[in-house]
């Protein structure tokens, strides 16, 4: 019996968006493939969400590979993207009903130390009970460690929990911890309805 949802945040809770986030700054298609690349889908980017560098270590490390004229938007994304919060459509209502039919809600995400400069913008936060964040305890989805530390630190049992997440590879590794899993694809009424058929009780 599922007694505690588990949802991700980025493009689950909240939308997460580089190439948006990168075309304030250029709309030279070259520098915004380069941003995104270096910035983005960055080792520093990975480290980030683990906790093992800050902000300014990072952005040092990024510049080093881009050309000078492109530093500041660098770092201006690595420390600002965050700011362009907006919460995915239909998110709160779900989250809100679940925890009105009595369910345990956490949050399980790899996240830098933006999340809590960006929390109180998220309004279905408000409705989470605990949350399990990568930069805080140094761990990465999907390894198998953060699940397990998961499940530990609460004191959960892994078949009593489902996952939300949009990426299939964290819902597969949940599913081998023994947590089962919905993979979301931005669309909140297939995922009512995906829960429902797991079991779940949506009003």
């Amino acid at each position: 019996m599922i007694k505690n949802i588990v949802f991700d945040m980025g493009k689950v809770l909240v939308k997460f968006e580089p190439d948006k986030y990168i075309a304030h700054h250029t709309s030279d298609k070259e520098d915004h493939a380069r941003l995104r690349t270096e910035v983005f889908q960055s080792i520093e980017w990975i480290a980030l969400d683990h906790g093992c560098i800050d902000q300014q270590e990072a952005t040092r490390l990024v510049c080093k590979r881009l050309p000078h004229r492109l530093h500041t938007i660098a770092s201006d994304l690595i420390h600002t993207w965050h700011l362009q919060r907006e919460p995915v459509e239909g998110m709160e209502p779900l989250v809100k009903v679940l925890k009105e039919n009595g369910y345990n809600l956490f949050v399980l995400s790899n996240i830098s130390s933006a999340y809590h400069e960006i929390k109180e913008y998220i309004p279905a936060l408000a409705h989470i009970d605990n949350e399990f964040l990568s930069y805080q305890w140094h761990m990465l989805k999907p390894s198998p460690e953060i699940y397990q530390g998961f499940y530990h630190h609460f004191g959960l049992i892994p078949k009593e929990c489902l996952f939300i997440d949009d990426l299939a590879i964290n819902i597969f590794m949940a599913q081998q911890s023994g947590m089962d899993g919905v993979i979301f694809r931005g669309d909140t009424e297939r995922l009512r309805e995906e829960l429902q058929a797991k079991g779940v009780r949506i009003k």
